[in-house]
């Protein structure tokens, strides 16, 4: 239902804010004076810079049953239905995924 919601009205205001950022110096005083809540800035613009915390979703597919073309349209279709935007990740059943060669080159 928020969807539907317009958010143009808000655009002149979000460029008055923008408009009038703080200059650098003034970020450093307001950093040394709150170092709190300019933590809590920090964190609201990572956020909406896209830094987020780690999402757990939970997924269950029967991959032993998929092709490997299957396997990558699954995912995508998950992805898209599930808004996520993450880095391609290259799986091969020939490779691990994890390198023990630093390991072993320590012992």
């Amino acid at each position: 239902m928020l969807q539907q919601y317009d958010r143009r009205p808000f655009l002149d205001v979000l460029a008055e804010f923008i408009q009038s950022c703080p200059s650098q110096e003034d970020i450093k005083k307001f950093s040394a004076k709150y170092p709190d809540r300019w933590a809590g800035a920090i964190r609201q613009l990572a956020t909406v810079g896209g830094f987020t915390e780690k999402r757990e979703l939970n997924v269950n597919v029967h991959v032993t049953e998929m092709s490997d073309s299957q396997l990558e349209d699954a995912l995508t279709k998950f992805m898209i239905e599930n808004s996520l935007n993450l880095p391609a990740v290259e799986v091969s059943a020939t490779k691990p995924l994890i390198n023990n060669d630093a390991d072993e080159a320590q012992t």
